[in-house]
Order: C-alpha cells, then structure tokens, then sequence
C-alpha cells in the first residue's frame, strides 16, 4: 500500500505525455482498489491511507474509517482507474486495460452491496453498489469482446480451458497471469506432490 500511495503521491511530477502519466495511474488505483477489496473481505473496516507511511507514523495507529466513507473511497479508486485505462486491445503487452477494471469493479460492487443488504444492521443500503456491479458487467458484456471458448471437442475442452499456460487470444478470458516455469507459478510432480 505505501508503494502505491508513492506512486499517486507523486505520479504527477514525472516530465512524460498527461495521458500515459493517467494510464500508469490507473493500474495504480486498480491495485489499491484490489488492496482494499482483500482487506475489507478479511477484516471489516479498515483505516483508509491516501499518502505514503513511514514506520514512525502516527497514522499507522488510526482507527478504521466507517465502511460507508471507506467502501466509497475503494469505489472512486475503482472508476477512476476504470476512466484512466485504456481499451482492451489498445493496452501495452500484460498490462491492465479498461475491461479488467470494470472485472475488479463487478465484484467489489456485487460483495458490498450484497454485504449491506444482508447486514441491515449497518444502516446503509447496497443498492448503489448493486447497481454498480450491474453496470460494469454489463459494460463487459456488451463490449462483445468475449465469448466462450470451443476448439470443438466437447469432451475435453472445460478441463483444457483450465490447464493452460498463456491465454493469449483466448476470447474467454478477461485477466490471467502467465505463469513461468521455475520464476512464477507452482511446479507439482506426477504424484501431485509440490516441488521445491
């Protein structure tokens, strides 16, 4: 998190093109959003952080920021990164474009709405953050940029969307990870047993 919040601090210092400046933000954002997202699943409230910490810093000790105020921070983070993202195509080799963001949104939108309409104790109503996660899936739908994928054999082609190592130009897929023998990924034996 205090790598991000470096990098947005300072982002706008940097002597290049306004909207490349906006593209590399806006992975930023999408990452903090994701943070906070995995934060907010593990622990409920937590404090909010727009600039850099350092380990004497006496906002390390703040209290958590109340989930209306924090799940709308996270959500700003979210459609400005959505905003600032290229166009699925248009984006450089493995970096984030607009459909993944609007991914990551969905399912922000869709856990906190779903959060509040079922935790009425809160006194907050989800509905905003449901029909959020309507609109970007519906965003991602109607790109007509994915379909499902088929090479035709029926008996073997589910396993097979699940085994592969690079999905690239799988119309399937939104966001992946290429995983590299030996640098990033797991290796697992004939016997299932993980290698070191």
């Amino acid at each position: 998190l205090r790598g991000l919040n470096y990098f947005l601090v300072n982002y706008n210092r940097a002597d290049i093109d306004l909207r490349k400046k906006q593209i590399y933000a806006g992975e930023i954002l999408f990452f903090k959003a994701f943070f906070y997202f995995k934060m907010v699943k593990l622990f409920g409230e937590v404090p909010w952080y727009s600039k850099p910490l350092e380990t004497n810093s006496e906002e390390l000790y703040a209290p958590r920021t109340p989930r209306s105020e924090l799940m709308d921070s996270v959500l700003y983070a979210i459609n400005t990164a959505v905003q600032w993202l290229p166009e699925k195509g248009s984006e450089e080799t493995d970096r984030i474009n607009k459909d993944m963001a609007l991914l990551l949104k969905a399912r922000i939108c869709l856990f906190e709405g779903t959060f509040r309409k079922y935790h009425t104790e809160l006194g907050i109503s989800g509905d905003k953050f449901l029909q959020e996660a309507a609109n970007a899936s519906d965003a991602v739908i109607n790109s007509n940029h994915y379909s499902l994928w088929s090479t035709g054999k029926t008996n073997s082609d589910y396993h097979d969307l699940f085994v592969q190592n690079n999905y690239v130009g799988n119309p399937e897929i939104i966001l992946w990870k290429k995983y590299v023998a030996g640098l990033l990924g797991q290796l697992v034996d004939q016997r299932g047993r993980l290698c070191d």
